[in-house]
């Protein structure tokens, strides 16, 4: 007889940073205490399971694990390894070194998905931090295209998915290595999916890793728009390409400044003031 599904299954993909898996089960005590086991599940893709299975097996008995030990060939590959084994209703990747920030966050994502059935997706903000330091945090816009202009400026780590709606859109393409999500949600929105954006912070977005190495990034979101190109309409193509070519500036003209003494002595100013201005957007209804 068949276990019946739970409402949720977290997806964790690790590799190589028990540090950050640490930090990742710990933020989710909070839903292990308020949630039954039955209610959810916690996919682990472990790409290095020398380093990562002491950390599992120190769980708290009855945690509802499902780990899946893998030879690592990248998160796209491992997001569709899960899938293809995650039985919730609702799919939230939440990734070694990223942090569940509001168990009351997660719960009004689930509920909101639970209560309109013709929704496909509920996107929250981020709090992004780098080496375990926060930056500020982020909340997306409130029309999926806006989302996906020049850029991605949803996370996802901040999206709690219909598990039937992904299987409309197939496996994640592992031909990037930085910026699959960002081709998936392009797809999500060419398909006709519903979303729901929200201002609730969900997660602390761990930014440490390699997929946010700018010429890196900003060569796959050349390479996705342009091949997405028949399927947008014409104005989300031209916008696509003054954004993403303003943005890369932008980016590199900080990393360049601050890398200067100018720049160092700058840049906790420039933090400060850049966390209280987004901390008010985030907070606007």
């Amino acid at each position: 007889m068949s276990r019946p599904s739970p409402r949720l299954s977290v997806v964790t993909i690790t590799y190589n940073d028990a540090a950050g898996l640490r930090a990742t089960l710990d933020s989710l005590q909070p839903l292990w205490q308020a949630w039954p086991p039955a209610e959810w599940e916690h996919v682990v893709v472990d790409g290095s399971p020398d380093v990562d299975r002491p950390l599992l097996s120190d769980l708290p008995e009855g945690w509802p694990l499902l780990s899946l030990e893998r030879p690592p060939r990248g998160v796209a590959h491992a997001f569709n390894h899960a899938l293809t084994a995650a039985r919730g209703r609702y799919i939230w990747f939440l990734n070694g070194g990223d942090r569940l920030r509001r168990l009351d966050a997660l719960a009004r994502a689930v509920a909101i998905l639970e209560d309109e059935v013709g929704l496909d997706l509920v996107c929250g903000g981020a709090y992004l931090t780098r080496h375990g330091a926060p930056l500020y945090p982020t909340a997306p816009r409130r029309r999926f295209v806006a989302n996906i202009l020049g850029r991605s400026w949803m996370y996802h780590q901040a999206v709690i998915y219909r598990r039937t709606s992904l299987a409309r859109i197939g496996a994640f393409s592992t031909s990037y290595r930085a910026t699959a999500d960002y081709d998936y949600h392009i797809r999500c929105y060419v398909a006709g999916l519903r979303g729901r954006f929200i201002r609730d912070v969900l997660v602390d977005y761990d930014m440490t890793g390699g997929s946010n190495d700018v010429a890196t990034v900003f060569d796959e979101l050349k390479r996705i728009q342009r091949s997405h190109r028949r399927e947008l309409p014409a104005w989300v193509n031209g916008v696509n390409e003054v954004v993403r070519s303003i943005e890369y500036r932008r980016i590199q003209l900080l990393r360049t400044v601050s890398a200067t003494p100018l720049g160092t002595g700058l840049r906790s100013v420039w933090t400060t003031l850049n966390r209280r201005v987004r901390a008010s957007l985030a907070r606007r209804p």
